[in-house]
């Protein structure tokens, strides 16, 4: 039973009392036997009690064209296709099967009403009959039907084909109104992209934000609670009743300290590595292997973010469920080097961006930008479902904050060793240049795709309400896990190693200004440290708030005036049924055999 029929009455009915009903239908849904009245009635029949396929046929006369009743209607070559489609689907409805005696004969049943609904949509033949070497009523063109076609060769006339040429006495049959439909679509999908991504840009930002500001904040709760835990622990020893003691620490708590321990073990692999050797490698080799380093990265970078979900995904179970120590100090292990290697693949990737921008002839960022073009080719020519596009909407909107991020760290990175003009013209031409071509080639592939597998611009919006219900229903339950988790997984953000790239390049300018310039307030460099740090903690701690607080309110307002145009219109149960399946899907999951 679909999910969009949870709010709306159904009424059980047999194939008897469906016929009976002095309305018409508009839609059926025969894999769950449920039929669609035009005033937007739900009638459900019983299992194994559908009527005929000619009686159904007649449910939908009015849809039918003027004169075209009976034998060749298209609703009963319609009814025998969906025929056909249910019995070769493996989500069909069964019973279960007792024997394969009762297999078989069921199989025969279909096949049997399969054959009556081609035969009624055949020419005048008798039910049994395929009609025209029509296949379960299909019907194939036959010689008679080229008759019209034939031209007389011997008519001609120079003056008439000239007439034709010049004037063009006849109008093209084949153009429709529906071209016009298309290019307006086709027009419309930028400012409608543009809408989802915008709001996936800022969830991400508020997803990262989280981890430089509330996680520290959580880790340091923990800590006072296990502080706790152990002096009541030591107190009641001492007193002799240990049974008796009261319980502060969690299991949450300590899922919060190894994540905390996990963020501090990937800055520190980071500390590792040197910037200026890094960077004077990179910019050392020739260009064509710059451009395969840089693809190499982007790959690995999309395989670690699916597997790091995973892998945090095990590390809570296993907190939560504590199964076995063994095993929850194996899942610990396996994220503490996934967080080491991601953020290593990811502080590359920055460093070649790095040369990229600082390169005089900027071949290599041109060369980059060039990368963005070279999905158009991968995607395009390819088909997609709705669910696929949203999938790759939201790799699009990940793309787009990380690349924010790598210009932003550059940018800080800058400030603190060249002067501000000079910092301030390199990098607007930059941002223009890498953003640009990021949202042209957005831009190309979706409207291409949109067009290409016949989707309407409006399936953004549809993508935009499921991510903000993620938003609305992560601040309403009661979660113990933090409420990102589901904005996360719907977007695939790995907003740890991120964050440990940003801490590192953080670390890299605070550096480069104590050593160019003198510490303020005549303050020590320790002093000067601890206070740089206490200060840029508190505003991005405002900023998350602020952010939070306007991303709940704009999403609950625009989830309210969703629901509310919903239950509104009486169509809207194929696109209830719609969002309820983008809502089992996220970024990476396995859809129609692909994901993005």
């Amino acid at each position: 039973r679909p999910r969009a029929f949870d709010d709306l009455a159904v009424k059980r009915v047999t194939a008897a009392g469906l016929m009976k009903q002095q309305q018409s239908f508009r839609r059926c849904f025969y894999f769950t036997n449920t039929f669609i009245a035009n005033t937007g009635e739900v009638y459900k029949v019983e299992p194994f009690q559908l009527p005929p396929p000619r009686d159904i046929a007649a449910l939908f006369k009015d849809k039918a064209p003027h004169g075209e009743k009976g034998d060749g209607s298209p609703s009963t070559e319609a009814t025998a296709r969906v025929l056909r489609q249910r019995s070769a689907s493996p989500f069909r409805e069964r019973s279960p099967r007792r024997s394969s005696f009762n297999g078989t004969l069921r199989t025969r049943g279909r096949r049997k009403l399969a054959e009556r609904a081609s035969g009624s949509a055949g020419s005048g033949g008798s039910g049994g009959e395929r009609a025209n070497g029509s296949d379960y009523g299909v019907r194939r063109p036959s010689v008679d039907s080229f008759q019209d076609d034939m031209v007389d060769v011997s008519s001609f006339s120079l003056f008439k084909y000239l007439r034709v040429e010049m004037f063009g006495v006849q109008d093209n049959p084949s153009v429709g109104d529906a071209a016009p439909k298309q290019i307006g679509n086709f027009l419309s999908v930028p400012f409608s992209l543009e809408s989802f991504l915008r709001l996936g840009v800022t969830l991400c930002l508020d997803v990262f934000l989280y981890v430089l500001t509330f996680m520290p904040v959580r880790v340091v709760y923990a800590l006072t609670m296990l502080l706790l835990e152990s002096i009541s622990a030591a107190g009641c020893l001492a007193a002799g009743r240990l049974s008796s003691r009261a319980r502060y620490f969690h299991r949450t708590h300590a899922f919060d300290i190894m994540r905390g321990l996990i963020l501090v073990m990937g800055c520190a692999a980071l500390s590792v590595l040197d910037m200026s050797r890094v960077y004077h490698y990179i910019r050392g080799q020739s260009m064509i292997k710059l451009y395969v380093l840089s693809a190499m990265l982007d790959i690995f970078d999309k395989l670690m973010c699916s597997f790091g979900l995973d892998a945090f995904d095990a590390l809570y179970w296993n907190t939560r469920k504590l199964v076995h120590p063994r095993s929850l100090a194996g899942s610990f292990f396996v994220v503490s080097a996934y967080v080491m290697l991601h953020a290593t693949v990811l502080f590359l990737h920055a460093a070649t961006f790095t040369v990229a921008t600082n390169s005089n002839d900027q071949a290599l960022l041109t060369l980059l930008i060039s990368n963005n073009f070279a999905e158009i080719k991968s995607f395009v020519f390819k088909k997609f479902a709705r669910s696929n596009l949203m999938q790759l909407a939201s790799s699009d909107a990940v793309e787009r904050f990380k690349l924010t991020m790598f210009i932003v760290s550059n940018v800080i990175v800058s400030l603190t060793q060249d002067p501000l003009e000079q910092v301030g013209r390199s990098f607007v031409q930059v941002f223009v240049l890498t953003m640009g071509g990021e949202v042209l080639a957005d831009w190309t592939k979706h409207c291409f795709i949109t067009k290409f597998n016949d989707i309407d611009a409006s399936v953004y919006e549809e993508f935009a309400a499921v991510v903000r219900l993620d938003v609305v229903h992560s601040k309403k339950e009661n979660v113990i896990l933090d409420h990102t988790f589901a904005v996360t997984r719907r977007l695939g953000l790995a907003q740890i190693p991120m964050a440990c790239v940003v801490l590192r390049y953080l670390s890299i300018a605070l550096v480069s200004f104590l050593g160019r310039w003198r510490t303020p307030f005549g303050l020590s460099r320790r002093a000067f440290i601890a206070f740089a740090v206490v200060v840029t903690f508190l505003v991005l701690l405002v900023i998350k708030v602020l952010l939070g607080v306007a991303l709940f309110f704009q999403c609950a307002k625009a989830n309210n005036e969703t629901m509310n145009r919903l239950r509104k219109r009486s169509d809207s149960i194929v696109e209830r049924e719609s969002m309820a399946r983008l809502a089992e899907i996220s970024r990476f999951t396995v859809n129609l055999g692909k994901v993005w």
